[in-house]
């Protein structure tokens, strides 16, 4: 079964739920719609009582470039991320599903945060997470600055925070950023065989 919004695909597969980030043209950059509309896929799959694992992924070249900075600044970015960004965050985080990101091109931004907010991810030998945020006079959000901590400790994290550079795909798994790196082209492939593996695993000691 599918169920399309204007930016955001599910697609269900028995226990499997795929959600599809669906901008394609601006590299599944989050504008106003897109965030209420993963915010409703987020919800209604994390209450799905048939529903054991989530994948999520991009459209097109990239995994998510970030926020959309087309739509201009908003007023107040600490007002925004706590309204349109950190719910369906936290209900990734701490939901009892489990959330897989297939990282393909670039997760940038708060795509970056995303993918890391996911319990698992995959990612492609030639695709990074990218913190592009010191570029546009930003510290990195989203939950970046502590998944960043956690994996590389301080001054590693740093590093990456004030230079703003991409983390490339074998420095992700070297860091525990992601669990596997797959070639080029198979991310999403890669993440639905393993998915469906673990949906056979036990659904309890998954929840907790």
């Amino acid at each position: 079964m599918t169920t399309q919004s204007d930016m955001v695909i599910v697609e269900h597969e028995g226990p499997l739920a795929t959600v599809t980030l669906n901008r394609p043209a601006v590299f599944n950059a989050f504008n106003s719609p897109m965030r209420a509309q993963l915010l409703t896929a987020v919800e209604a799959l994390n209450t799905d009582p048939q529903i054991r694992i989530v994948i999520l992924k991009g459209a097109g070249p990239g995994f998510c470039a970030g926020a959309d900075l087309g739509e201009g600044m908003p007023q107040s970015i600490t007002t925004q991320i706590e309204n349109e960004y950190k719910p369906f965050l936290t209900a990734i985080a701490h939901g009892e599903k489990l959330w897989m990101a297939a990282i393909h091109g670039s997760a940038a931004g708060i795509g970056g945060a995303l993918a890391m907010a996911c319990d698992l991810a995959v990612i492609e030998e030639d695709a990074n997470i990218y913190l592009a945020f010191a570029a546009i006079g930003l510290v990195p959000d989203g939950g970046a600055t502590w998944h960043l901590l956690q994996a590389m400790g301080h001054k590693k994290a740093m590093e990456t925070v004030i230079e703003g550079r991409k983390i490339a795909a074998l420095q992700c798994l070297e860091y525990g950023l992601v669990n596997k790196v797959v070639p080029k082209g198979s991310a999403g492939a890669a993440a639905r065989e393993w998915a469906l593996r673990l949906c056979e695993g036990a659904p309890l000691a998954q929840a907790a």
